[in-house]
């Protein structure tokens, strides 16, 4: 049986995906956008208690990504980390944990997603 396609936010945690999701089907399109309101910092704490070592990490600092779905062009679109979009086995594994099937699905790269460089904090 096939999964419905899902949208919501995502981590990188070691590796694994750690996702917050729900059926696209229950997301109301704005703006011809659906996403869902899950939020990166609010969920933080949830990812904090289930992936052990990232106690002392903020949500920023951690790779993090938004799956939503683009009515006019029928697509999905996954917005991740500009460094990782080279990474063709880390969007599949993101497809296949939010059910996107043989559906289309575009990667994105956007530097919201990107965790800032240690420089930036540098005395």
């Amino acid at each position: 049986m096939k999964r419905a396609a899902q949208l919501g936010i995502f981590w990188i945690v070691d590796g694994e995906i750690v996702a917050f999701k729900e059926p696209a089907s229950k997301v109301k399109s704005v703006n011809s956008v659906k996403d869902s309101e899950f939020a990166h910092d609010s969920l933080w704490p949830k990812v904090q208690r289930s992936c052990s070592g990232l106690e002392d990490k903020e949500y920023w600092q951690i790779p993090r990504g938004r799956v939503v779905y683009r009515d006019p062009k029928r697509e999905y679109v996954v917005f991740m980390p500009t460094m990782l979009l080279k990474d063709r086995g880390l969007l599949v594994g993101i497809s296949k944990a939010f059910g996107l099937g043989a559906s289309r699905v575009c990667a994105l790269g956007d530097l919201h997603y990107d965790p800032p460089s240690d420089e930036l904090f540098d005395d």
